[in-house]
């Protein structure tokens, strides 16, 4: 919190004249990020003409990259707001109702691929995109353990399953 504090440029009593508690600092911060996410995201699954599922994934890849491990990059954070989320309801609220709004966008583009046979007519789209999405996240996790995972590479290999 003493870095929240000199962050913000405010004592710990002027910080809770905004904030509750920590619970209602860290959700706020994550709700932010989320956002980020979600503004990054949403908008390339939505483009008219709709795009292929390849160009989504590395696309939002290299989105998400940019973001996650650029100058205020939240990379390193992501898994212990993960974690949090887990014991507090409040934040877990805050990112289920933000990435549902991506889980829904790649579902509606899922459907447009099965339209296009380029995915499996009799798979369920919500599962599909649940799984993308999955995907998109976990790309995180490998990134900031071996660092040289590159998300071009990673839309790459995911593609290479498909087929």
């Amino acid at each position: 919190m003493a870095d929240v504090f000199a962050e913000a440029g405010l004592s710990a009593g002027a910080v809770y004249r905004y904030f509750c508690s920590k619970d209602e600092i860290i959700t706020a911060i994550a709700e932010e990020v989320v956002g980020h996410v979600t503004d990054l995201l949403v908008p390339l699954v939505e483009q008219e003409p709709t795009p292929t599922l390849d160009s989504v994934i590395r696309d939002g890849l290299v989105s998400v990259d940019d973001l996650a491990f650029g100058e205020d990059g939240f990379a390193q954070l992501a898994p212990q707001v993960w974690a949090e989320a887990l014991r507090n309801d409040m934040l877990l609220g805050v990112i289920r109702s933000r990435y549902t709004v991506v889980r829904e966008a790649l579902s509606r583009l899922i459907v447009a691929e099965q339209k296009a046979e380029r995915v499996d007519v009799d798979a369920q789209p919500d599962d599909v995109a649940a799984v993308l999405f999955g995907s998109i996240i976990g790309y995180l996790v490998p990134r900031l353990l071996f660092g040289h995972l590159r998300p071009e590479s990673y839309a790459a290999a995911l593609a290479a399953l498909s087929r």
